[in-house]
């Protein structure tokens, strides 16, 4: 996985309990849809959340909730699958 952190605009569900569930997002100018999230866990930075696309392609997101902000931290390598 290549680690890249970028600024993206992203399609979020907050859940009653106040759990962000990510939808999709855009990346340099292409929306990838989210099909299923995964493993989550709080750092210093944020909540990390890895998430797969429908061509099973994983990234991982970071949602910074004192910005308001979420970044692409990891990416898998194009034709990489799950």
């Amino acid at each position: 996985m290549r680690w890249i952190v970028e600024a993206i605009e992203i399609n979020v569900h907050f859940e009653k309990d106040g759990r962000v569930d990510p939808q999709s997002f855009t990346w340099r100018g292409q929306v990838h849809r989210i099909d299923h999230s995964g493993r989550r866990w709080e750092a210093e930075d944020g909540e990390h959340i890895l998430v797969m696309t429908p061509a099973e392609r994983i990234f991982e997101l970071l949602y910074v909730r004192a910005e308001g902000c979420w970044y692409l931290v990891n990416v898998s390598p194009s034709g990489t699958r799950a």
